[in-house]
């Protein structure tokens, strides 16, 4: 069981071009064209994040600016208030997503697909903890 989880590990490792060969850093393309099982990899294909935290004076940042497409949003619960539920909201006031709700470890990780445009992320029951997201042309 061990030896598959370095296995595993080291592939991982490998795939992104982490992995140096007598002081050579192995190229992302080159490992996509490999024969290793990870083909497709490339720096193209890995999502952006933006982060926020939510503290009991509201969200950090309090806005943000980033390309239309696929993005993971990390939300990360530091208000001291227990578990939270949030919204997406366009700027029409329609959801953009599902509510997310945080897990046990108080955070939520979601992929979002955005169109360019103004949302925001606002928590439900608390009106004034809101993180403005303007979402541009690609």
């Amino acid at each position: 069981m061990c030896i598959h989880a370095l296995v595993l590990t080291l592939a991982s490792v490998c795939a992104f071009g982490l992995v140096r060969e007598r002081g050579a850093t192995v190229q992302p393309s080159a490992v996509a064209a490999s024969s290793n099982g990870f083909q497709g990899i490339t720096p193209v294909n890995l999502l952006g994040t933006e982060h926020v935290t939510l503290r009991a004076t509201g969200f950090e940042p309090s806005e943000i600016t980033r390309p239309a497409g696929r993005f993971l949003l990390a939300v990360d619960n530091r208000a001291g208030i227990g578990e939270l539920r949030f919204n997406l909201i366009r700027e029409d006031g329609l959801l953009a997503t599902n509510s997310l709700v945080e897990n046990k470890k108080f955070r939520v990780r979601r992929v979002v697909d955005l169109l360019p445009g103004s949302y925001s992320l606002k928590v439900v029951d608390h009106p004034d903890w809101v993180c403005a997201l303007n979402v541009t042309a690609p």
